[in-house]
């Protein structure tokens, strides 16, 4: 059934037009990007340089550093996945996987699980929505973000 919430004035203007498009059926409230966390102790520690691409991540210097979730149990891995695919294409996507394989620490079946990780020490550098890792900035944990520079994918919520 259709539903108009009384904050949907407060809302982005992408918000209100998808609403609209809908006929009040459907209305996303936030939007999240993929993107990098990384430790910036652990970094300068082992001498690795703050990724900022997806084509740093697959570089030798970060086998066993990074962390990502398996898009078989989580969601945000999927978005990274569909992404990836939207941006490179099928083939290339699957290469480009198969490449971070060999830097893969650990594949979590929570796609939250990164930014605590990272946080802590646990894993130099996390692939997840982005406002995962900035909570954990925001409460004085040594982490850094990034969206990749050849561009990520999203979610609306």
């Amino acid at each position: 059934a259709p539903y108009r919430p009384d904050y949907l004035n407060d809302l982005h203007g992408w918000s209100v037009r998808q609403y609209a498009m809908t006929q009040n059926m459907v209305g996303g409230f936030y939007t999240s990007a993929i993107g990098f966390g990384w430790n910036t102790e652990l970094l300068k520690k082992k001498k690795l340089p703050e990724p900022k691409c997806w084509s740093d991540v697959i570089k030798p210097i970060y086998k066993g550093e990074v962390e990502i979730s398996h898009p078989a149990s989580s969601g945000t891995a999927y978005t990274i996945l569909a992404g990836l695919v939207q941006m490179m294409g099928e083939d290339a996507a699957f290469e480009y996987m198969k490449a971070l394989h060999k830097n893969v620490t650990q594949y979590t079946r929570s796609g939250t699980a990164q930014a605590p990780n990272v946080a802590k020490g646990e894993v130099a550098v996390g692939i997840s929505f982005i406002f995962g890792f900035d909570g954990w900035r925001h409460n004085k944990y040594p982490v850094a973000t990034v969206a990749p520079c050849e561009g990520t994918s999203c979610e609306i919520g």
